[in-house]
């Protein structure tokens, strides 16, 4: 070995240079190597947390620092060791606890779902040191309004909606001062157009901004059920309901057109099973006596019901 170095010492300059360069390599390739193997320690992250709780800032005035024993490779070691920027992490309103005023609480446990914004991609947490950590979400200026939908839908032939658009939320909370949410009555989003529908609708809808007002969610689902359907045709007596005794109605046409429109395959036909009729009440409340017709409530499988004509004419009898 001492052989070895003294043979070195007497290199000549070009070959000292592949020599530190050999050396350089060499640790270069341990040092790439060792890197990428796992360790166990700790690992240390400041986070900033933001979170949707109801009539409170989006954003958290306190941040926290999330200490824990991980498992991982060297390199994201190095990372976490480097880092000093705050991490931006969302967490569901339903993880957090409150706590008193307007203090709120995650603990351990469920600190569990989010490894990954805390730590990054191929850590594995053994423990938390810090298994309870502490948020403080002010108090804001707000109000409740519901979501519309700007609609332009056309089906296929045969085929239509079976209920109405369904919005998940429907309403939403939206924040600023008095003057720029004093006006909001309402919140709309980017408009559904679709053409030649012939199955269920469903999907994702932005909510358009307004200028100095922040919403408690930038986006809806929709839903909307579609089915084919067939029409049956009869025509149905008109009756009068809730007629007092001794009280005489005559109704003109005593009959109606009606239109049933119902899933295909019908599963239950109405015909025989849904009555037109007028109800006293209506004919009350009229002036002219003329009244619109109501109907029974339609069975299951048929969607919708139209009756022709959309006017009766009521005389009372003397």
């Amino acid at each position: 070995m001492f052989r070895k170095i003294t043979r070195a010492l007497h290199l000549g300059g070009r070959d000292w240079i592949f020599f530190v360069l050999a050396l350089l390599l060499s640790f270069g390739i341990w040092l790439i190597h060792n890197l990428g193997l796992e360790y166990s320690g700790q690992m240390v992250v400041p986070i900033r947390v933001s979170s949707n709780i109801d009539a409170h800032s989006r954003e958290s005035t306190t941040p926290a620092t999330v200490v824990a024993v991980c498992h991982t490779t060297g390199y994201n070691f190095i990372r976490s060791a480097l880092r000093r920027n705050e991490v931006p992490v969302m967490i569901d309103k339903a993880d957090l606890r409150h706590s008193r005023g307007d203090e709120y609480v995650i603990y351990g446990s469920t600190l569990n779902n989010y490894v990954k914004p805390f730590f990054g991609d191929g850590v594995s947490v053994e423990a938390f040191i810090s298994d309870t950590l502490k948020f403080i979400f002010p108090k804001e200026n707000f109000k409740k309004v519901p979501v519309e939908v700007i609609q332009e839908l056309t089906f296929t032939p045969q085929y239509m909606a079976t209920s109405t658009l369904k919005l998940e939320p429907d309403s939403v909370y939206v924040y600023g001062d008095d003057m720029h949410i004093g006006n909001v009555t309402k919140v709309a989003t980017s408009p559904l157009r679709v053409s030649d529908i012939k199955r269920d609708l469903h999907g994702v809808l932005k909510i358009r901004k307004i200028a100095g007002v922040r919403f408690s969610i930038d986006e809806v689902t929709y839903n909307l059920p579609v089915s084919r359907y067939i029409e049956i045709r009869t025509s149905l007596p008109v009756t009068m309901r809730s007629l007092p005794e001794g009280k005489s109605v005559r109704i003109y046409p005593a009959t109606a057109d009606v239109t049933f429109r119902c899933m295909f395959p019908i599963i239950t036909d109405p015909v025989g099973k849904v009555g037109i009729y007028v109800d006293y009440d209506d004919f009350v409340n009229s002036q002219s006596g003329r009244c619109s017709p109501r109907y029974d409530a339609l069975p299951q499988g048929v969607i919708d019901c139209t009756v022709l004509p959309e006017v009766f004419e009521c005389i009372a009898s003397r």
